[in-house]
Order: C-alpha cells, then structure tokens, then sequence
C-alpha cells in the first residue's frame, strides 16, 4: 500500500512551501478529481491549506459542465478551485494563454501561504508548466483576418506544406490550423515553438490510472451518468449558443467523423470537446441515440489510451493504481512495498 498522502505532505513541508507543487494527472475517469481533493483535505487536517488549478483543456470552457465533467459544488467543497469554466468557447485561448493565466494563480496562492495542487489530464498544458516551456507567439489578429476568407482545404494544404506532422495531428480544425498556421509565420515553422529551461519550482508528479479493461468500464459508465445529468440537453444549447455550421456532406474525413456526416470541424466554436461532434450527427439524424452513445465511449476511450500513451513516457510520473492503492510501474510492474514479486500492469 502506498501511503501517498503522507509522503506527498513530507516532500511539500520539507522545503519553502513556495518551492513545491504537486501535479496530479493521467487518463479520463481516472479519479483525479477525487484524489486531488482528497489531499487538499488532508493537508487541512495537518492545519496547512492547499489549493486547486486545473489543468485540463476542457473544462477551463463555460456552457458544458456535464460534458467535460467540471468539478461539483459539492464535489468541491470547501477546497478552493481555480480556472474551471472562466473562458467562452467562442474565445481562441491556447496554451500560452493558460501557462500566463497558471502562473499568475501560483504566485496568488503562494502569496496566501498556501500549497498549489494542479489536476487535470492534458499533458502539453502540465509540461508547459513542469518543463518551464517559454511559449512566445502572441495572437496576430492581421493574419487571422487574412486567413478568414480561405476555405478550410486551403488552410490544410497550407499547413501540410509549412508543417506536415502537425496538420495531421490537427485535423482539419479551422481555429487550430489557423492557430498552427500563425506560429509558423512567426518562427517560419512550430519546431522550437516550445522551448524548454529550468523550472522555477520542484514538482511531484503523481499519475492515477487503473488496469486497463476497469478503466474503459469506468469511462463507459461516466459516460452512462452523463446522459441521465442532461447531457443532451446541454449539448443541444451548446450548439445553438456557440455552433455555426450546419449538416454538411462530407468529401473527405475529418474528427471522429465518416463520409456522409456532418463534419464539426468547420464550425466557428474555439474548441471542440468529447460528445459534441458525436451529438451533432445525432441531432442531424445521421446517427441513432444508441450510436451516438457508443461513439462517445469508444471516442472517450482512445483518448484515454492517448493520454496514458502521453504520460508513461514521462520517467518524473509516479503512478497510483486507484484500485489497489499501490504505486505501480505502467509499462512494467507493481510496485509493493512488502513484497519483492514482480506483478504485471496491463495497461
């Protein structure tokens, strides 16, 4: 059994509290969300308060909630928690944005006295932070305006050209291409876009994860809850809100989608999050309440084994299996402290 929390609280309070952050991450419907509170919690009980950033692309987003499953009220607590739901999904808001936004909550919890505790799953967002990234393209809204009255095939060409893996990493997604694209002109490519120096701070890395088959269950059933909490409901005001394209046929492929589909990625939102394409091919009648549920699933699991695939490259990452309460080494073994065995991890 991994004591975790009492190893973590000794790691903190060894040092200058101001030195030491703990980042909790790893795949969706891991159980970040309740670790992080729970030694939020448990800090209290030892009269040190800690406090909560997030760290996921999603859920820095207002209007969804449900779909990228934002902290409760009552999951909260009384543990404060920082940049959820701040941003509009009409905003383009990158990582650079984020990193200035991450680092100005840190210097306000410090100057509180208080421990920062980052959650959330997105590995570029978590090393831009951990790694000390300098990300230094700024929003150049002359070039924006010139990309505006090309088509989106444009748009990709021109980034295949200027920068092929990354186009093939975005898709054809209008505001990402056009973001991608934006770097490029200023660097003249994205290679050295991210710029790696010294962090600033120590860093306990802490991955949560399960053994594979009851991680995909646990994502299938989140996936069930989020339906009987409204998620169509709230997806269907999320399009009317912020959606503007309408069922198109397809010529090609684009997220998640097949041909003779509508296709999201040509919409005008600042983002796209899991479900939302999926739903709208549902309200467009191309795909049946059963199909759609399945979609997301099967959509919510590779981006699981995508995350997991992220992070088990990271040697810094020490990783909980949530069942067993044990450390675990995700490409390899178990690691038990009262036993020198070797068990596998199936992961």
């Amino acid at each position: 059994m991994w004591n975790y929390k009492q190893e973590i609280f000794d790691w903190v309070t060894q040092e200058e509290i101001k030195k030491r952050i703990l980042v909790i991450t790893g795949p969706t419907a891991s159980g970040k969300t309740g670790v992080s509170i729970d030694i939020a919690q448990f800090f209290l009980e030892q009269g040190i308060t800690a406090e909560i950033i997030n760290a996921d692309s999603r859920q820095i987003y207002r209007d969804l909630p449900i779909t990228v499953a934002v902290p409760t009220a009552e999951e909260q607590g009384n543990i404060s928690h920082h940049l959820f739901e701040y941003i509009s999904p009409a905003q383009t808001y990158n990582v650079a944005e984020w990193r200035k936004d991450a680092l100005q909550q840190i210097k306000e919890i410090h100057a509180r006295g208080n421990v920062v505790i980052f959650c959330g799953g997105t590995g570029l967002w978590i090393d831009a932070i951990t790694k000390n990234y300098t990300l230094g393209v700024a929003p150049n809204e002359e070039f924006r305006k010139q990309c505006a009255d090309k088509t989106i095939e444009e748009l990709y060409l021109e980034l295949l050209e200027k920068d092929e893996k990354q186009a093939k990493i975005l898709g054809k997604n209008r505001k990402y291409i056009i973001r991608a694209l934006e770097i490029c002109e200023e660097l003249g490519t994205k290679t050295g876009y991210a710029v790696e120096s010294e962090p600033e701070y120590d860093f306990f890395i802490m991955g949560i994860t399960w053994e594979r088959e009851k991680l995909y269950k646990r994502i299938n059933e989140r996936n069930e809850i989020m339906f009987s909490d409204g998620f169509l409901d709230e997806a269907d005001a999320f399009l009317e809100k912020y959606v503007t394209n309408r069922p198109n046929a397809l010529t090609q492929k684009g997220y998640k989608a097949h041909e003779n589909t509508t296709n999201i990625n040509t919409n005008d939102c600042g983002f796209i999050a899991h479900g939302i394409p999926e739903y709208l091919q549902y309200r467009n009648n191309e795909i049946t309440l059963d199909e759609l549920k399945e979609k997301m699933k099967q959509h919510t699991r590779n981006y699981a084994k995508r995350q997991m695939t992220w992070w088990r490259k990271d040697s810094r990452v020490r990783f909980l299996n949530r069942e067993t309460n044990k450390e675990v080494d995700v490409s390899e073994k178990i690691v038990s402290e009262s036993s020198k065995k070797n068990t596998k991890f199936k992961y």
